[in-house]
């Protein structure tokens, strides 16, 4: 008899993606206007018109960056995007990246899915089965604000290790995470 799989980071739950969707935009400029949300992914309210102005690319595939929702058991909770480093040149100057290097940004818009494991689950099987599904990628990074902690314990949590600190654009501190392809 097979022994179960373990739970994932701890969490049980139906975790899934699929792109982001216009449908999705009213939803999306809800979650970028939650306090926690904009304290880390962007001080300033957005209209929907911006959510549309700056998401409807991606939707289209008119930019670089993919986005996908986060299902948990069948409910939209945030977002993780994934983009190829060397699609955004300036920025895989500062941080020295290599050839096949992919960054994912992410975050749980729905208040009440935050702080149960659920992000740490679903960075793991994100990185498992969609950024990494990709034979060229090599490695996966992400750049919290260095005083974002939970997102830092969140990404160790799940292999990702302390590469750098960055101060994109003369901004905040960042912590450069990478995990390499097992």
């Amino acid at each position: 008899m097979q022994e179960p799989e373990p739970p994932l980071c701890g969490y049980r739950a139906d975790i899934d993606f699929r792109l982001l969707a216009e449908s999705d935009l009213e939803a999306l400029h809800q979650w970028l206007n939650e306090l926690e949300v904009r304290r880390w992914y962007g001080p300033d309210a957005m209209s929907l018109a911006q959510v549309r102005d700056k998401y409807m690319p991606r939707i289209l595939g008119e930019a670089p960056t993919l986005v996908y929702v986060i299902e948990v058991d069948e409910s939209d909770i945030g977002i993780i995007q994934k983009y190829r480093v060397a699609d955004h040149p300036e920025w895989a100057a500062m941080i020295e990246a290599k050839p096949g290097w992919v960054g994912i940004d992410y975050f749980i818009g729905s208040p009440e899915f935050r702080g149960r494991g659920i992000g740490a689950a679903a960075i793991e099987r994100f990185v498992v089965d969609v950024v990494f599904a990709d034979p060229q990628t090599k490695a996966c990074v992400s750049a919290p604000s260095t005083s974002n902690t939970r997102s830092i314990r969140c990404l160790e949590k799940v292999g990702f290790v302390f590469e750098k600190v960055v101060i994109p654009g003369g901004g905040e501190e960042e912590t450069l995470l990478i995990r390499t392809r097992a």
